[in-house]
């Protein structure tokens, strides 16, 4: 005799369709967003000075190219590492997508103010985008069932002085 097991339908689940899964995996795992995104701010920066050169740009572009190389480049490799190793390390919930997608915002924001010459909004938008990753990891940390290595409270010193720098740069008065 064969026994045939009968589902309720509200335990019968639906596919998930690619673009769910693509946007549910790329949150858990924000390096495929951040990687590409710190790529083409790579592209960006450089590309402000032959602008420049050829009197596209009437600014001249060190400062910006810094802070788009620093901030966007580099930025966007840690933010995308540290959004998907920190919760894996600790052993707690990866990130879901209202909590990336603010940090896209101003990561995005950020580059694209520092690209057009304004960077007090850009400095405001880097602010935004550590204060929103602090907060975001600070729910990991507390749902924490493992300790991260003992060299990554080098990170949490990293965020401080790069917020403090930027505090600096986006308040100071010239």
């Amino acid at each position: 005799m064969k026994m045939q097991l009968i589902a309720a339908p509200e335990m019968i689940q639906k596919p998930e369709s690619k673009a769910t899964a693509f946007v549910r995996a790329a949150c858990a795992e924000p390096f495929r967003l951040f990687f590409p995104l710190a790529t083409l701010a790579g592209v960006i920066g450089v590309a402000l000075w032959p602008l420049h050169l050829m009197g596209v740009t009437s600014w001249y572009p060190g400062q910006l190219h810094a802070r788009i190389m620093t901030h966007g480049f580099f930025g966007g490799f840690i933010f995308g590492f540290l959004g998907t190793a920190l919760p894996r390390m600790l052993t707690a919930p990866p990130l879901r997508w209202f909590e990336v997608l603010p940090l896209l915002i101003a990561y995005i924001g950020m580059v694209t103010a520092y690209a057009f010459a304004s960077p007090q909004v850009g400095n405001g938008f880097f602010l935004c985008l550590l204060v929103g990753f602090v907060m975001v990891m600070s729910i990991r940390i507390r749902h924490r069932k493992d300790l991260p290595p003992p060299g990554f409270v080098l990170v949490g010193l990293c965020l401080a002085c790069a917020a403090a720098g930027a505090c600096l740069a986006a308040f100071r008065s010239d």
